[in-house]
């Protein structure tokens, strides 16, 4: 399964939660995505680790999820 597939398959699984629970705001995998880094460096977890975690090359990157 390529990784365009499995995102695919993320958004479809997400979007089907949500119609069930009648949530109407959009969400993403990219909004998942978003949300954890931002919650995650909020609450003291350290940089180099969510750089890790998300795969980014380059730390200024990850750095921009500090302003959420």
């Amino acid at each position: 399964i390529t990784s365009e597939n499995k995102t695919y398959k993320l958004a479809y699984g997400l979007n089907k939660i949500l119609k069930n629970k009648n949530i109407t705001k959009k969400v993403t995998p990219h909004t998942l995505r978003h949300s954890f880094a931002a919650h995650a460096l909020r609450n003291g977890k350290n940089v180099k680790d969510v750089q890790q975690t998300l795969g980014h090359a380059d730390i200024s990157t990850t750095n921009e999820y500090m302003d959420y």
